[in-house]
């Protein structure tokens, strides 16, 4: 969003932001040609959503740089480990009642086992990881390998 000087036509600057009331800002803008200022006051909703959305308000000292955000982005997913799978299958498996950490570290996976749990598509591999150890668990088990592999499959593509 810009906002447009009505005296000269010219494209306003941010100034300043400051707080206005404890749940209001005040976002400060002028005219670089006619000096020119306008004032924009957010009420309470808006100001916990910029909060919320952890939006930065203000100018930049430099010019913004081609495909900066896609750079930031992808920058803060490698840094945060991120591997692009869905976050919503490891919530559906903490919803079922998953292993304990002490459980799933003392289940050992063969490697051929291993090899075939990362042909499971990342939308449902921690879920069906999760769902073999215990079924391997049940059995009194502490190790996936392929027999159990086929017995999991056998069960869940019924």
């Amino acid at each position: 969003m810009k906002f447009v000087c009505r005296t000269c036509g010219a494209f306003m600057l941010f100034q300043e932001v400051e707080p206005i009331r404890e749940e209001s800002l005040g976002v400060t803008f002028g005219c670089p040609q006619c000096g020119n200022r306008i004032s924009m006051v957010t009420n309470p909703g808006e100001t916990q959503l910029v909060h919320a959305l952890g939006v930065k308000l203000g100018g930049r000292a430099e010019a913004h740089q081609p495909l900066e955000l896609t750079r930031e982005t992808l920058q803060s997913s490698s840094s945060k480990g991120g591997t692009g799978q869905c976050p919503f299958s490891d919530v559906v498996a903490e919803m079922q009642g998953t292993l304990t950490e002490s459980e799933a570290a003392t289940v050992e996976w063969t490697p051929e086992a291993r090899a075939r749990l990362e042909r499971v598509p990342d939308l449902v591999r921690s879920l069906a990881k999760t769902a073999i150890e215990q079924i391997a668990l049940q059995k009194g088990s502490r190790r996936v390998d392929e027999r159990l592999m086929d017995e999991a499959k056998d069960r869940f593509m019924r």
